[in-house]
Formats: C-alpha cells, sequence, structure tokens
C-alpha cells in the first residue's frame, strides 16, 4: 500500500526541477545596416537597454534614477562585439523568395557581449533588482482559430508565431518550451480545453512536462488582419493571471504573452541587495565523492548571483562545508537553489540538530 501511495505520488507530484540555465544571457544581438561608428554606438545603446531589461526583469528599468548612470556608461560595459550575417527566419523557404527581396540581400547584425560581472557588481550596488541565469521554464499552449478551423499550435514545427515567440522569449531571458501533441497530450487535451481556458486539463496535460509556469493562450485573427489573443498564467503557488490584447503583428502577439510572463517571474525571482543582511552564512554540501563532483558543487555555488563573497571553510570525508557572504538573505538563496537540481535540502542527524545553528544550510549533491 505504502508503494503504491508512493508511485501514486510520483504521478501527480514529479520532482523537476522546472528551470534551465539561460545562455549567452549577457550576449545580445542587434540588427545594424552598417559599421559607420555612431551606428554602432547607437545599436550598442539600444542592445544595453534590451539587456537591462533581461536581468532586471523590470520594462521600465530605464526610467529609474537609480539605473542612470548605467545607461550614461553603457559603452564602458561592452567586452567584446562583432558583426555577423543575419539569420533569416527558418519558417521561410528562401527557394520561394524573388532574387531580389530584401530577405536575400546583405543583412548584418552586431553581437555585443555585455561584462558580466561588473554589470551584477554595478546593479547590486545601486540595488536595482538582479535576475539570475537560472530561471523558470514556461510552457506555452496555444488554441489557434481562423476562418476554417481551431488547432492546437504545434510549436515543434516552424512558423512565424513559433519563430516569434522565440525571438521574444530570447530576448527576455525565458526558457521557454512547446508540448510535444504527442498521443499521450492529444488523451489529455484538446484544443477546446485550451480556447475555453480550462484549467484542469490544462494543468493535468502540462505535469509530464519540466515547467513552473505554463501560459495558454487562445488567438483569433481577425478580417482586417489584426489579431486577438487572451493569455492565462498558471503557476503551483499562485492564483491564474490573465489578460488580453489586440496586436497589429505577430511579434506584437509574442511580446503580449512572453512579456507578461517574464515581469510575474521577475517579481518573485529578480533580488535586490540588502547589503548583507546574511553574511557568514555556512552551505555544506554532502554527496562530495570524487573531485568531479567537488569541482561540479563549487562551479555551481560560484555561479549563484546573490552570492558576494565565497570561500571553501571545510573539506571532510564526502562533504564540503562553503562560507558565503549574501547579497540578499537566505530565504531568498533557498529560492535560487529550489530551481536547479543540482543541489536537494539534506537533513540533519539528530547530533547534528543539537550543534547546528540558523545559519547552516544543508544540501546533497546530486548525481
Amino acid at each position: 500500500m505504502k508503494i503504491f501511495t508512493f508511485l501514486i505520488l510520483l504521478v501527480f507530484f514529479p520532482v523537476l526541477s522546472h528551470a534551465t540555465k539561460v545562455k549567452n544571457l549577457y550576449e545580445v544581438k542587434w540588427p545594424i545596416l552598417t559599421q559607420n561608428p555612431k551606428e554602432r554606438t547607437e545599436a550598442i545603446n539600444m542592445a544595453f537597454d534590451e539587456l537591462m531589461i533581461r536581468i532586471t526583469g523590470d520594462q521600465a528599468i530605464s526610467t529609474q534614477p537609480l539605473a542612470a548612470e548605467l545607461y550614461e556608461n553603457a559603452q564602458k560595459f561592452v567586452r567584446q562585439f562583432r558583426y555577423e550575417p543575419m539569420p533569416i527566419p527558418d519558417y521561410i523557404d528562401t527557394e520561394m523568395l524573388d532574387p531580389e527581396d530584401p530577405l536575400l540581400q546583405q543583412r548584418q547584425q552586431i553581437s555585443i557581449l555585455f561584462d558580466e560581472q561588473a554589470l551584477k557588481d554595478t546593479i547590486w550596488q545601486k540595488q536595482l533588482p538582479i535576475w539570475g541565469e537560472i530561471r523558470p521554464n514556461t510552457l506555452v499552449w496555444l488554441a489557434i482559430q481562423n476562418d476554417r478551423s481551431r488547432i492546437l499550435f504545434d510549436g515543434n514545427q516552424p512558423s512565424e508565431i513559433r519563430y516569434q515567440l522565440r525571438q521574444i522569449a530570447k530576448k527576455r531571458g525565458i526558457p521557454m518550451v512547446f508540448p510535444l501533441l504527442d498521443l499521450q497530450d492529444q488523451i489529455a487535451i484538446n484544443v477546446n480545453d485550451v480556447w475555453g481556458n480550462f484549467a484542469e486539463p490544462i494543468q493535468q496535460a502540462s505535469m509530464r512536462y519540466d515547467a513552473e509556469a505554463v501560459l495558454s493562450g487562445r488567438v483569433m485573427q481577425e478580417a482586417t488582419g489584426a489579431w486577438q489573443v487572451r493569455w492565462v498564467m498558471y503557476q503551483a503557488d499562485q492564483m491564474p493571471i490573465a489578460w488580453t490584447a489586440q496586436v497589429a503583428d505577430l511579434s506584437l502577439l509574442a511580446s503580449s504573452g512572453i512579456d507578461g510572463v517574464a515581469n510575474s517571474l521577475a517579481q518573485k525571482y529578480a533580488h535586490i541587495s540588502s547589503g548583507g543582511a546574511d553574511n557568514d552564512i555556512l552551505l555544506r554540501v554532502v554527496g562530495i565523492h570524487s573531485l568531479k563532483d567537488y569541482a561540479r558543487a563549487s562551479r555551481y555555488v560560484e555561479s549563484l548571483s546573490l552570492i558576494s563573497k565565497l570561500h571553501v571553510s571545510q573539506i571532510d570525508a564526502d562533504k564540503i562545508v562553503f562560507r558565503i557572504g549574501l547579497r540578499s538573505n537566505r530565504k531568498d538563496l533557498e529560492q535560487a537553489i529550489s530551481l536547479s537540481d543540482v543541489l536537494r535540502p539534506q537533513s540533519l542527524d539528530e547530533q547534528e540538530q543539537m550543534i547546528a545553528t540558523e545559519r547552516l544550510m544543508n544540501y546533497r549533491l546530486q548525481p
């Protein structure tokens, strides 16, 4: 009976990390016509604004007085840049284009890599919010209606909607997942469930995916070509959030959904420095059996943006103890660690509980 109950719990409450490490978080690509220095400066300034929104989660960050100095010195945060051809969107069949089509002409973009550590340090000093590179996955369900039919959107096939969603998700630093729409999905959910925003089948069908947030959209194109969309965002620990938009094109449609998700998640996961409120926290990691384990645990702890200082306090048998200083507080650190599947909370035995202090955090390194 106990085994059966345990299996049921695994089915309905799967152990998932719900998050992904966002690659190239501090790199921005921006369209550019020439390699003229003036145009390059303008492109860097615009790319810097995109980056600041991405790493703070605040779409209005450029209007914040505390951010003014960062924007004035945007050029100083550039580590390197390069010019490269701008790729043609994957949903476009280039063989069907006219040779004179602008898409086939010489197009370029500038790829700008900003100084991650310098930016982090300055943002913390200014007590602006900062959102780390490990971020919750968002699963996207879309029901799309045209004049003839209503379908579930297949995000695994090239299309303009998929392209625009991915572009905006990359711009905001949101790891995005599309459902497989395989037999298991077809049994669990249908287009009318998404169109009608029926929470139970949407949430049940979403449980198999490694996602903390679920974005459900109902999309309809009007005769004028404009798009109407209703979005609903689900999270396990919050009430659903719903909003609507009427937009002129698919880029704005994608923005209306992804920006809503990014703004909501940033309120939860972007943190502001509290001046090192919880310094000298001891973070103990057990399950260290090799140099590889030690390196993996150390790299992970060093990558946590909330940590201002770190050194190894103890190495003993199968565990390592880090003494860390925090830019925020212990609760925020626990939340940040919970996003990843690298470390899991480890309970203390009876003897350890007697000598443990509230500044000790105990975790086990996962295989």
